[in-house]
C-alpha cells in the first residue's frame, strides 16, 4: 500500500480483520538482513534495508529501525563453502559484505565461542526493526498519501465477473468494488485465495523464540550485531540488555493445515520445548555466557510457509486481477520492503 501510494496510485484500501500488527507480525523477531542464497530475494532485502534506513534518517527512533550489522557464522566447512559462493553473488549486486576468519569474527562479537567456527560473513548495514513501530510508521505514511485503512474488518467473500475476474470484495462492513486484489493475508492467504477460486501452497508452521533477562554483570549493548549460526540452528539479537533467541526447527510442525481460524489474531499458541530445545542448545554452544542467563517466556506463533520457503509473489494466473504477496516463511521484514516495491 505504501509503495502504490508513493508511485501515485492512491485509490487503495487495505483491509485487516483485526489490528495492523496482529497475525505473524505481532510476534516477529523483526530481524533484517540483506543476505540470502537466492539472488532475487537478496535484491529485495537490499532495498528493504535502504527503505528502513531512509525512514530512520527522516524520523529517527520513531521509524523502528535499529542499525546493528549482522554476522552469519559457518560452523562447518560445507557452510563456509556455501557462504563463499553467496558472497560473490552479493558483491556482484553491490552489497557491503565481508568474509571473516574465526578470529576476526570474535573481534566483532567477543561473546562467541570459536568451537567449530570455520569463518563467517559480516554485513555492517544489517539490523532489525521493531515490528509494531515500523508497521504503524509505514501505515501513517501511506494514510498521508491517501490510502484508506479498514481495520477490524473481515473479508467474507470475493465475487468475480462473468469472465472470472476480480470484481467485489465482500467484508463485514460492506462491499468494496475493485479490479485488483492483492492477497497479503499471511497465514490466512490460502483461505482468501479459495474465496476467489484460486490456490496458494501455504501452510502455517509453528515457530518459536525466547528472550532472556539482562544479566547484572553482562548486559548486551543495543549495538550488538545480530548473530546467525544455521549449523547450530540459531539466531540471536539484543533485547533490552538480554537477547532474543530464535532459530530453525529441526522437525517443524504445522498448525491448522485445514486453514487458520478467522478468530485467531495476535495471541501465541502453546509453547513446545521439545521443538525448541535444540535451538536453545545451539545458542548456548555458540554464546556460552547465555548458560548463565535467566529465560523469560517461550513464545510460539506460527507463520505461513511455502514448500521451498520462497514467498508467493505476483499475479495468480487462474484469476485475472488477483495478486499474491504471501507465504513469507519468516522472511517478512527482511524481504517485505523490496517485495512491496516490486509488487507495486
Amino acid at each position: 500500500a505504501y509503495h502504490l501510494a508513493k508511485g501515485g496510485e492512491t485509490d487503495v484500501v487495505l483491509v485487516e480483520k483485526h489490528d495492523l500488527t496482529s497475525g505473524s507480525t505481532c510476534q516477529a523477531a523483526g530481524m533484517v538482513t540483506q543476505f540470502h542464497t537466492n539472488l532475487t530475494m537478496m535484491l529485495m532485502r537490499q532495498y528493504s534495508v535502504e527503505l528502513y534506513k531512509g525512514f530512520y534518517a527522516a524520523d529517527g527512533e520513531k521509524s523502528g529501525w535499529n542499525h546493528t550489522g549482522s554476522i552469519r557464522i559457518a560452523s562447518s566447512p560445507d557452510q563456509l563453502m556455501s557462504l563463499k559462493q553467496a558472497v560473490s553473488k552479493a558483491r556482484g549486486i553491490g552489497l557491503d559484505i565481508e568474509l571473516l576468519s574465526p578470529e576476526e569474527t570474535q573481534k566483532i562479537y567477543p561473546e562467541i565461542s570459536l568451537d567449530e567456527v570455520a569463518g563467517s560473513i559480516h554485513l555492517p548495514m544489517d539490523g532489525w526493526v521493531d515490528p509494531h513501530t515500523v508497521t504503524t510508521y509505514m501505515a501513517k505514511k501511506a494514510r498521508e498519501m491517501g490510502v484508506m485503512f479498514y481495520t477490524n474488518t473481515l473479508v467474507q467473500d470475493i465475487e468475480l465477473t462473468d469472465l472470472g475476474a476480480i470484481q467485489t470484495v465482500v467484508t463485514s462492513k460492506g462491499r468494496i468494488e475493485c479490479e485488483i486484489l492483492v492477497n497479503a493475508a499471511g497465514m490466512w492467504a490460502g483461505r482468501v485465495a479459495e474465496m476467489a477460486g484460486s490456490f496458494l501452497p501455504i501452510v502455517p508452521v509453528q515457530h518459536q523464540h525466547m528472550t532472556t533477562i539482562a544479566m547484572d554483570d553482562r548486559k548486551f549493548s543495543p549495538n550488538t550485531p545480530v548473530l546467525r549460526d544455521p549449523d547450530n540452528l540459531t539466531y540471536i539479537r539484543e533485547e533490552v540488555g538480554g537477547v532474543l533467541i530464535g532459530g530453525f526447527e529441526l522437525n517443524p510442525e504445522t498448525w491448522h493445515e485445514e486453514g487458520v481460524p478467522w478468530a485467531h489474531n495476535a495471541e501465541p499458541i502453546s509453547s513446545r520445548w521439545d521443538l525448541y530445545s535444540p535451538i536453545l542448545e545451539g545458542a548456548m554452544k555458540r554464546v556460552p555466557i547465555l548458560q548463565q542467563a535467566d529465560a523469560q517466556e517461550l513464545v510460539n506463533h506460527p507463520d505461513g510457509f511455502t514448500p521451498d520457503a520462497i514467498p508467493c509473489v505476483g499475479p495468480c494466473p487462474d484469476v485475472p486481477g488477483l495478486w499474491a504477496a504471501a507465504g513469507m516463511s519468516i522472511n517478512g521484514f527482511a524481504t517485505g520492503g523490496g517485495m512491496g516495491r516490486e509488487l507495486a
